[in-house]
C-alpha cells in the first residue's frame, strides 16, 4: 500500500512539473484533435460542435488576455462584425489554448493535491 501512495506522490509530483504540464497539454491536443478528427470522419456533427464551442471559449479567454481592456463605441452593425470576427477568431485559436488551458488546470490541481500530501506527511 505504501508503495502505491509513494507512486501516486512521485506521479503527482511530475506532473505538477513544468515537464509534466508539457506533457498533460500534449495529450491533450492530441485529444481533442483526435476526436475532432474522428467525429468529423464518423460525421457525428453534434459531438464535434460541442468540441468547436469548447475550443471557442478557451479562444475566447486567450483573446481577452491579449485584448486591451477598453471599451468600444461601435453602432450595432459594428458590433456583429466584431462579434462575429472574434468568435471565428476564438475558435482557431481555441483549438491552440484548450489542450494548453486544460493542461496547466489538471496539473495545477494535482500540484496542490501533492502539497497537501506533504504537508500531512509532515505534520
Amino acid at each position: 500500500m505504501n508503495e502505491t501512495k509513494g507512486k501516486l506522490y512521485a506521479l503527482r509530483i511530475f506532473i505538477g512539473s513544468p515537464l509534466g504540464r508539457w506533457v498533460l497539454t500534449a495529450a491533450a491536443a492530441v485529444l481533442i484533435w483526435g476526436l475532432m478528427t474522428v467525429f468529423l470522419a464518423m460525421e457525428i456533427l453534434w459531438v464535434t460542435g460541442i468540441i468547436f464551442l469548447l475550443c471557442v471559449f478557451f479562444g475566447w479567454k486567450a483573446l481577452n488576455r491579449i485584448q486591451p481592456g477598453v471599451f468600444l463605441v461601435l453602432p450595432i452593425i459594428g458590433w456583429l462584425i466584431y462579434i462575429g470576427v472574434k468568435f471565428l477568431l476564438s475558435l482557431i485559436v481555441g483549438v491552440f489554448a484548450a489542450p494548453s488551458y486544460i493542461g496547466k488546470s489538471i496539473s495545477a490541481s494535482l500540484q496542490s493535491t501533492a502539497v497537501k500530501m506533504i504537508d500531512d506527511a509532515n505534520s
